[in-house]
């Protein structure tokens, strides 16, 4: 086996490694990929603390939530009414089979199941009449966990009993993911390597696994455990540091909108960062300016003031901002909402004049990928674009190739995900290259999305040193493509006993800075 393993890579390097180098492929290869392997190597190794006694904790209360996430659901008359109709619908067809005798109702009834995908889209698109805001590759209305939470945050006002069903949906797709997958992926991966409480989630990091460049894992899937869910604490609160060590996660802030205000060069992107400006607050008074009175569009402070003076409509721009950001329409918005085409119009119209030169960026970018059948990404990455090579219109796109052409802009911000990545790579050289006790003291355990994780020896030489390297590492912008004197690429580490209670240490903070936050940290924990 590993000789036909070695022979196959020496037969791939023979044919292509000319053409890579010579078509400019081999920066993330380079430069991200092979340097890569260090960090990865050492999250194998040392993998994530677990405490299995706080999983079993925090089983039994989120299993019964969601007992009664179903009761709840099938206790309303909207349900209830749902289940005649389905009822009606299967006597109807049954008894038509039959000849003689014919059943009740009564008898075809069903028990509302919560699990049931096309109970919960009849219980939300019938009954509710709620907007449709994507659909499955079937054509069918979309129930998808992220969609239910974008109902619940731009659609539906808190308090209504379609806000209450939709919430108790999403309450229960989180309870089901961690009772059906991450518990038992937990209890059947912990591996105890004698540490008292603590065993370990060593997974598998994969460096190719996604396309926008970022790692992938498996065996468990160490990249998409729930922690922003409504129990994402809970699950948090399972990961803990071995005595002596804290765990620490370093973040970039607002990765992908900073990067895309960079690539863009859009100026009213570029404000919120060296002006101060909100960016909902700035986009709903693009939209509803005729509704808001003593709002001045030059001044930071005055539009930043319709967070408390028109909070409506800051929240109704959450909707179709959301939709447009993702090369949406304006008849999308218009499904989405249930609106008149010429506001939907209206709507797409402002939000391409705010960002038109956004809107130029995106339109040099498909005639790119129609000229070149590809585009160039973060360090070199090529994202192949088959559907719009030798097409001449970037305003004439339909099918396949408009699909190709919203998921490549969306792909042009996001890859440079592998930003963490590359901070990693540094700060693991620096590491190498410290003192020994140093070297000691710090471990690499993880990276989730732009964010990386690590258990640090809980001393305020650790820390500073970690927080002095780590930051530095990520704040980089030295790559052509990104540098930018306006937006700055930010990072901040926090630190805590286990990653559900953190607190902040800020960039740069001297030894005795960290010795007041450490104290911070245990008040918190007393508490």
């Amino acid at each position: 086996y590993n000789l036909k393993d070695c022979i196959g890579t020496m037969f791939v390097y023979d044919v292509y490694g000319a053409q890579a180098e010579r078509e400019g492929l081999l920066e993330y290869y380079d430069t991200i990929l092979k340097p890569s392997l260090r960090f990865v190597w050492e999250m194998q190794i040392v993998g994530l603390p677990l405490n299995l006694a706080r999983v079993d904790e925090i089983y039994e209360p989120i299993r019964a939530t969601a007992t009664r996430a179903q009761q709840r659901l099938a206790a309303t008359n909207e349900c209830k009414r749902l289940m005649l109709k389905i009822g009606a619908e299967r006597m109807v067809k049954e008894n038509a089979k039959l000849k003689t005798i014919r059943k009740p109702l009564k008898d075809f009834i069903p028990t509302f199941n919560i699990n049931s995908s096309p109970q919960v889209s009849r219980l939300l698109y019938e009954e509710l009449k709620l907007p449709v805001l994507n659909k499955t590759d079937a054509g069918n209305p979309s129930i998808q966990g992220k969609v239910l939470k974008r109902l619940l945050n731009d659609y539906l006002s808190e308090g209504s009993f379609e806000y209450e069903i939709v919430k108790t949906l999403v309450d229960y797709a989180d309870t089901k993911t961690i009772l059906s997958t991450f518990i038992p992926s937990f209890r059947k991966y912990a591996w105890d390597k004698g540490t008292g409480d603590i065993t370990w989630l060593n997974g598998s990091f994969n460096l190719v696994g996604t396309q926008s460049g970022r790692l992938s894992s498996n065996d468990p899937n160490m990249q998409n455990i729930p922690a922003n869910s409504q129990y994402g604490n809970d699950v948090k609160s399972c990961f803990i540091a071995p005595e002596g060590w804290l765990f620490a996660t370093a973040d970039f802030s607002s990765l992908e909108d900073r990067i895309n205000a960079i690539l863009t060069k859009d100026p009213n992107k570029i404000r919120v960062y060296t002006e101060g400006f909100d960016g909902h607050c700035l986009r709903a008074y693009t939209y509803f300016k005729d509704q808001m009175e003593g709002i001045d569009p030059t001044s930071a402070e005055s539009i930043n003031s319709i967070e408390f003076k028109y909070p409506e409509l800051r929240q109704k721009s959450k909707a179709p901002t959301f939709a447009f950001q993702y090369r949406g329409t304006w008849k999308t918005v218009c499904e989405n909402l249930g609106i008149p085409d010429a506001e939907g119009q209206a709507l797409e119209a402002n939000f391409k004049s705010l960002y038109s030169v956004s809107e130029q960026y995106y339109i040099r970018k498909v005639m790119e990928a129609m000229e070149n059948g590809y585009i160039r990404l973060s360090f070199g990455l090529r994202l192949l674009t088959p559907m719009l090579h030798g097409k001449r219109d970037p305003h004439k796109l339909f099918g396949m190739a408009d699909k190709e052409a919203k998921s490549m802009y969306n792909a042009d911000s996001q890859t440079w995900g592998t930003l963490t990545n590359r901070a990693l790579i540094e700060f693991a050289e620096r590491l190498d290259n410290s003192e020994p006790h140093i070297q000691e003291g710090i471990l690499l355990i993880l990276t989730v999305h732009d964010a990386g994780y690590v258990l640090v020896k809980d001393t305020p030489e650790h820390i500073k040193w970690l927080n002095d390297n780590l930051i530095e590492c990520m704040n980089w912008q030295e790559h052509p493509m990104i540098m930018s004197d306006d937006v700055p690429i930010e990072a901040d580490l926090e630190i805590g006993y286990n990653w559900a209670n953190l607190v902040k240490i800020p960039n740069k903070a001297n030894l005795e800075e960290i010795i007041e936050i450490r104290k911070k940290l245990d008040l918190k924990e007393a508490a």
